[in-house]
Order: structure tokens, then C-alpha cells, then sequence
């Protein structure tokens, strides 16, 4: 498996892409704007997508997602528990000035445990609720998907509406500090990190916190 990074929309959300190298089979997960050159990218690869994965329902990651599910006709996913964040991204669109492209009507939800497979690709749901109610990072040995749960050297904000600070910190130490140190975390924006390194360092949830 590799893990392709295209940073889109006007708050630099990391969409990524998890391609199987043999059968060339990916899933795009959280390809929140800018949804033409997602399509791009994938099409110029000969990438054939198979599912439309969100990390959460926040307006940044959502926007104009509806332009690549409805191209690639592929399923999408949130967590089970996401549905009031996803229910209220019109309103979210009005809060921060974005443009929003309604959804296909029905999403499947992703429940704690649950495995996501993509030919050879295969990720564990973990629900890490905080950021928002329904947040999910995606796991497999060695890479971790983590939405806006973790960032490098800093955590989700648990100011807007579904916001659980208390909560937050026990997803991360909970779900997240308890894989192998050596995971790579990609995280919803900015650069990616390691788990021993958050564990040592995060200023929010490390071992000085």
C-alpha cells in the first residue's frame, strides 16, 4: 500500500489516497474540495477507486465531495455515529462561507472494529469521538489515518458544535497511544507524525501534558 496526499479547499485539508500497487484499486478518503483535480490525479494514475471514506463530517472535509462520489460512482462512509454533523453541513457551509454540494442521499455508516478493505488495502475503524461525535481514523500496521483527532504537536479543536474535549483526550490516549510507536499518522492538515513521537511530545496528550 502507498498513501498519496492532496492537500485541497481554502483550509489545506489533507485529502488522501490508499492505492493497492498491484490491482491499482484506492480508496479516497475525506477529498473535501478542489474536486477536480482529485479526479485528475486519480484518473492520470489509473487509480480505480473503490470507496469514498470521511474521517468526519466537518464542512472543510466535505464540501464539494459530492462532485467526486458522483463521478467515480463509488459508496462513501461516515461514522455511525456522525449523522447531526453530517445533518447539519448546510448550515456549517453558512457559518464558514462554503460553498456546499448536497451529498447522495445515502451514506454507509462505519461502526467501531469494522474492517475497510480495497483489494489488498485493508483498514480498522476506530472511533475517536472528540473533534466530533462520529470521528473515525483509519488504522493498518504501520499507517494511521487520523482526521482531525491528531495532528503533529497538537490535537482537534472541541470548540464548535459536537466538541468534547474530555473526550478527545480519551481517543487519543486510548485508541491512538495504544498502537505500535513506529505508526505513521496522517493527519487532516499539516505534516504527518509518528505515535511515539505525540506520545513523547504532544504539548495536549504526551507524557509532560
Amino acid at each position: 500500500m502507498k498513501i498519496e496526499t492532496i492537500t485541497v479547499g481554502p483550509l489545506a485539508v489533507n485529502c488522501y489516497l490508499a492505492v493497492d500497487e498491484q490491482t491499482s484499486a484506492c480508496l479516497i478518503i475525506d477529498p473535501g474540495d478542489d474536486p477536480q483535480r482529485v479526479i485528475n490525479h486519480v484518473e492520470q494514475r489509473g487509480y480505480q477507486p473503490q470507496k469514498v471514506l470521511f474521517t468526519h463530517g466537518h464542512i472543510d472535509h466535505v464540501c464539494r465531495a459530492a462532485r467526486v462520489i458522483e463521478h467515480f460512482e463509488v459508496p462513501f462512509y461516515f461514522g455511525e455515529h456522525e449523522k447531526p454533523i453530517v445533518d447539519m453541513l448546510p448550515v456549517q457551509a453558512e457559518w464558514f462561507n462554503f460553498e456546499f454540494i448536497p451529498l447522495p442521499s445515502d451514506y454507509r455508516p462505519l461502526s467501531e472494529g469494522q474492517t475497510v478493505t480495497c483489494g489488498n488495502v485493508e483498514f480498522r475503524v476506530l472511533h475517536t469521538p472528540g473533534h466530533s461525535p462520529g470521528s473515525v481514523c483509519f488504522y493498518a500496521p504501520g499507517t494511521l489515518l487520523s482526521g482531525d483527532v491528531l495532528f503533529r504537536d497538537s490535537i482537534g479543536r472541541t470548540d464548535i458544535y459536537g466538541g468534547d474535549m474530555s473526550a478527545l483526550i480519551h481517543s487519543i490516549r486510548s485508541k491512538i497511544f495504544t498502537l505500535p510507536e513506529e505508526t505513521i499518522v496522517y493527519p487532516g492538515h499539516g505534516p504527518t507524525t509518528t505515535v511515539g513521537w505525540e506520545k513523547a511530545h504532544n504539548p495536549f496528550v504526551g507524557q509532560n501534558a
